[in-house]
């Protein structure tokens, strides 16, 4: 897996300036930029729950930090992922999933 964005979502909380479209044609152009740089992997980012909306972007998983309460993370997480990506990350581990040579970034 590959963090494509850190936490932009705090950022895009910072900076009402910019319209909310413009950042996320920004962070649709990181994970392009990565993906044409080889890093042909799933991708994910990371933000507090309630930062999703300006730090999620589309081809990333998007992910929590800074959460306590876990109701509200599986809720949040359901909603932007449609899956309980807590529970898809150790299930993707726990197979034995590895990605080889031939796929990992040239």
């Amino acid at each position: 897996m590959v963090q494509a964005e850190n936490e932009f979502g705090s950022y895009v909380s910072q900076r009402k300036d910019i319209p909310l479209e413009e950042h996320r044609v920004y962070n649709a152009k990181i994970v392009k930029q990565l993906k044409e740089a080889g890093f042909d992997l799933p991708m994910f980012t990371s933000d507090g729950s309630w930062l999703f909306e300006g730090g999620a972007t589309p081809g990333a998983l998007p992910t929590a930090n800074g959460e306590s309460n876990t109701e509200n993370l599986k809720k949040v997480e359901n909603e932007y992922n449609g899956e309980k990506a807590p529970i898809w990350l150790p299930s993707f581990i726990r197979d034995g999933s590895t990605i080889g040579q031939s796929r990992s970034p040239r």
